[in-house]
């Protein structure tokens, strides 16, 4: 049986990102599309609960610094990026900081994020 991953769940909430972006909060109200801290501790619970081994890790300013040597102890490490996506904004950097580390990582865009609460009529 293979071993499962270790994940490192980096996230950023609601509140988090609002308060480091108030004008752009204030402008686009983009932190409706993240989760909230509940739903995110209910969606970690709920895969570690299935013996998955899960660290949870505050997106902040800094994060890529330490995060490579835990990467590097871990066994079969892997990033689930929570933050606030792959394409524009801060959450963008650790996608291309697990490729240039060799560190598999799962995730989706902004617009995947939001997608499901815009409305086109």
């Amino acid at each position: 049986m293979t071993p499962s991953p270790t994940i490192f769940a980096v996230f950023e909430t609601r509140s988090t990102w609002s308060a480091l972006q108030p004008l752009l909060a204030a402008r686009c109200d983009y932190a409706r599309f993240l989760e909230d801290e509940k739903g995110l501790k209910t969606i970690i619970e709920e895969v570690g609960g299935t013996g998955i081994t899960v660290i949870p890790k505050h997106f902040e300013p800094g994060i890529l610094k330490g995060l490579l040597g835990e990467l590097e102890a871990a066994r079969q490490p892997m990033l689930w990026n929570l933050t606030d996506g792959y394409d524009y904004y801060a959450g963008a950097n650790l996608p291309a900081f697990m490729r240039l580390a060799g560190v598999p990582h799962v995730g989706s865009g902004s617009y995947a994020q939001c997608s499901a609460k815009i409305s086109t009529t």
